[in-house]
């Protein structure tokens, strides 16, 4: 068997290395398409399963509780929600396309609030330019960066305490959702508290 040199070694981990980041990059980024498209397709399917009623949706959201306790975000109002989701984008795709960009519960305040979906439009694009601008978008930036290995600061503490509260609510939920232990489970090994201290 060859032996590998040293410096192709390092060149051979470097881009494997680069691969692992950028993954945990882009996993972040697409992490509130999935969830949307998630969100779309099980609106679609309490949409197709409506004449069941209420108690359709009743049922599903016990269902998923049982099967998933630790996962948030499917109650009865929220699946409700996920249909609402389901009907607006299905008959406008740019909508969706726009919605997107924005994490659900911003979504959900647009299309609650505004009924003509060019407003709509634009309302989620503005949102989706200004959250880079708040406090969790710095957040967000501030997890890519640390994800890539820079050394950047924490989030400021003496920001609103709701803000940061908002921030590591959205984190808990995700990861929840990708199935890694619960904060308190001692196999959690830290990983909200590896991008935003507690």
């Amino acid at each position: 068997m060859l032996e590998i040199e040293e410096k192709d070694f390092k060149i051979i981990i470097n881009k494997v290395k680069n691969q692992i980041s950028n993954t945990k990059i882009e996993i972040f980024r697409n992490a509130n398409m999935c969830l949307l498209k998630l969100y779309y397709n099980i609106g679609k399917i309490i949409y197709d399963n409506s004449e069941w009623g209420n108690k359709f949706i009743d049922e599903m959201a016990c269902e998923i509780k049982i099967s998933f306790p630790n996962i948030k975000g499917f109650s009865v109002r929220n699946l409700k929600s996920m249909k609402k989701y389901y009907l607006i984008c299905s008959q406008n795709k740019k909508v969706q396309t726009a919605s997107a960009q924005i994490p659900w519960s911003h979504n959900m305040i647009i299309l609650d609030k505004i009924k003509d979906d060019n407003k709509r439009i634009w309302y989620m694009n503005e949102t989706a330019v200004n959250e880079e601008k708040s406090l969790a978008g710095k957040a967000y930036l501030n997890i890519a960066k640390r994800i890539q290995g820079e050394d950047v600061p924490f989030i400021d503490l003496d920001e609103p305490k709701d803000i940061l509260g908002k921030i590591k609510k959205f984190f808990k939920s995700f990861i929840d959702f990708l199935f890694i232990p619960p904060l308190d489970s001692p196999s959690n090994n830290g990983y909200i508290n590896a991008y935003i201290p507690l």
